[in-house]
């Protein structure tokens, strides 16, 4: 949040002393595979929503309001102020992260050594789900007195991966868009679209079966962008690699 308010101040003074980038309500339809895939991509952090869940005491994260809504809500808002307030303000030349924008001030400094320290601090939490997967798989393998430095050891290996990945593609951009367009097009959209369709079939789909065009629908959206994003994000790696 600190980094939040530090963003928007910029945006502010860049606004009152009319540094305004210029910019346009749309690139074209080319940038709507890209555009996208990083909404999608922005949704990573559903994926943790049902395993935390499991683990709470009281998960009363369901109804009116309920934990998933208000932080939901608090989510997409925060998400859509700064991207409508970001493009407002630095136009075409906004960066994959806005923080990129930022002069090299201290205050501004100060604002990416905070989303560092988030990241930090919460990466793995976002990896919770596959850690935990990957750990049911294998810890039959070893004995019990060794699960803790057996499961320190391999978060360490997985994070280290992780970061060599993040360290060898410069353009943060491009690899935004190629992971949400191919994993959670499919993972956030297509598969749990399809388990809707096959848990409620025999149930009923609804009046006139809305749910099933629902999900079709969610289906037809995901294919997009797995095709299209994935397209245009593996041309960008060409065309910055040359």
């Amino acid at each position: 949040m600190v980094s939040f308010g530090i963003t928007f101040y910029y945006m502010i003074i860049y606004t009152v002393k009319d540094e305004v980038q210029p910019s346009y309500l749309t690139n074209g339809v080319k940038d709507l595979p890209r555009f996208l895939v990083t909404v999608i991509f922005a949704m990573e952090g559903i994926g943790t929503i049902m395993p935390v869940e499991n683990s709470m005491l009281k998960p009363n994260f369901i109804g009116c309001p309920g934990v998933l809504n208000i932080s939901m809500g608090i989510v997409v808002s925060l998400y859509a102020a700064m991207g409508l307030f970001g493009y407002y303000v630095f136009g075409a030349t906004a960066q994959g992260s806005i923080t990129y924008n930022l002069p090299n001030e201290n205050l501004a400094m100060a604002a990416k050594g905070c989303i560092s320290a988030a990241v930090f601090f919460t990466f793995m939490l976002q990896f919770y789900v596959p850690m935990e997967i990957s750990w049911r798989n294998m810890h039959d393998y070893f004995s019990p007195k060794y699960y803790n430095i057996i499961q320190i050891i391999w978060r360490i290996i997985a994070v280290i991966f992780i970061t060599v990945i993040a360290l060898s593609v410069p353009d943060l951009t491009t690899i935004i868009d190629l992971v949400g367009a191919i994993f959670f097009s499919t993972l956030g959209l297509f598969i749990p679209a399809v388990l809707d369709i096959i848990v409620n079939w025999d149930d009923g789909l609804g009046c006139f079966n809305w749910r099933l065009y629902k999900n079709l629908f969610i289906m037809f959206i995901a294919v997009f962008a797995l095709c299209s994003g994935t397209y245009f994000a593996v041309d960008n790696l060409i065309t910055g690699s040359n």
